[in-house]
């Protein structure tokens, strides 16, 4: 776990998010089982809260089974009404459903996202935005 300047997890009856700002305006979420509409509202409450004029976000999706398509769609949505801020999204999964999501959320984001399904080139780019490792 990277040290962080704040942290919330918050769970639902599905699934959990671990959200953490290790740096100013670098979002680190790790989420477990499905992600529900109502995950995606408490994470984008916390990105709301980020001292920073500018976003980078780190989502370690690697233990997500599935979301609702609502959630995929708020979260889409929230981006784009938010996208001069966001410098970056990283998204690993290894779900080919996610996947799917994510390809179908970044045609309208214009490729914003960038997918990893591999947790050794997503530790990279997080330490490369960081300066920290994570275990």
């Amino acid at each position: 776990m990277l040290a962080t300047m704040r942290r919330s997890d918050f769970r639902d009856d599905d699934g959990a998010v671990h959200a953490s700002e290790p740096e100013p305006g670098v979002l680190h979420y790790v989420v477990e089982g499905r992600l529900s509409t109502e995950l995606v509202r408490r994470f984008i409450d916390f990105a709301e809260q980020s001292p920073s004029d500018t976003m980078r976000f780190f989502h370690d999706w690697w233990e997500v089974d599935g979301y609702d398509n609502q959630a995929r769609y708020a979260l889409t949505s929230w981006t784009l009404k938010h996208r001069k801020r966001i410098q970056s999204a990283d998204i690993l999964t290894r779900s080919k459903i996610v996947k799917m999501g994510v390809a179908v959320g970044n045609i309208a984001l214009g490729g914003l996202a960038k997918l990893h399904d591999n947790p050794a080139s997503f530790r990279e780019a997080l330490t490369s935005v960081t300066g920290k490792t994570t275990t």
